[in-house]
């Protein structure tokens, strides 16, 4: 499956999963108050590295997408919550 994503040479991997994330977050594929898939899963569908997909989650973090609790999973934070940093 991760031949399909096309990711360009030009931009880091971990910021292009980032967007890819960020995208289903804010169209509802990953609703508020529901967990996304696992670090495993998301290394099953993107084929990337677990560091570069733990880069990717933690700027979802730091931006206030999702939130993760210790022994359950990492849930999406309700749109209001949101606090994108879209200067880079």
């Amino acid at each position: 499956m991760a031949e399909e994503w096309g990711w360009k040479q030009n931009r880091p991997k971990w910021k292009q999963l980032y967007d890819a994330l960020r995208e289903r977050i804010e169209h509802g594929e990953y609703a508020p108050r529901n967990a996304i898939p696992s670090l495993v899963q998301l290394q099953g569908e993107f084929g990337l590295a677990i560091n570069t997909i733990v880069k990717a989650v933690e700027r979802l973090k730091q931006e206030q997408f999702v939130h993760s609790e210790h022994g359950l999973g990492t849930f999406v934070r309700p749109p209001e919550d949101w606090a994108p940093n879209d200067d880079d």
